[in-house]
């Protein structure tokens, strides 16, 4: 299972731990890819709100980090096994608890190549071999 979404504010950024949560519970078996989009790739829509937009994305960044990562057992600095983390949510009527992290691998795409120079369409594999 694939889940796009920006991370600039709004409905992405809003909604994206929720919806890996969500698809886990539902589709538990399924391995669920995050391909999330930084709040440089929207510089050009809005570039009077580049400030609200890239806190967005770093508060963003932060709760998928929170989720993501492993909890530790601060005491000993080892895996706790007891349970995920504290997200509980009640969709179908009946309380979860999930065990598992929202997502199994997640891609953040950015507005730039790696050279620095702005993608303007589709992919772009920044020339990579031509000078």
């Amino acid at each position: 299972m694939v889940v796009v979404a920006g991370l600039a504010g709004g409905t992405g950024s809003g909604g994206f731990i929720d919806t890996g949560f969500f698809v886990r519970q539902h589709i538990p078996n399924a391995a669920i890819t995050g391909h999330f989009f930084l709040p440089g790739t929207f510089g050009k829509i809005i570039p009077e709100k580049k400030t609200e937009t890239y806190a967005n994305g770093y508060a963003a960044l932060k709760e998928l980090n929170y989720y993501i990562a492993p909890p530790m057992d601060v005491s000993s600095s080892t895996k706790d096994t007891r349970k995920y983390r504290d997200f509980r949510f009640k969709w179908t009527g009946e309380e979860s608890d999930p065990q598992q992290a929202p997502y199994d691998q997640v891609f953040l795409v950015e507005g730039t190549n790696w050279k620095g120079a702005e993608i303007k369409q589709g992919l772009d594999s920044g020339s990579r071999g031509r000078s």
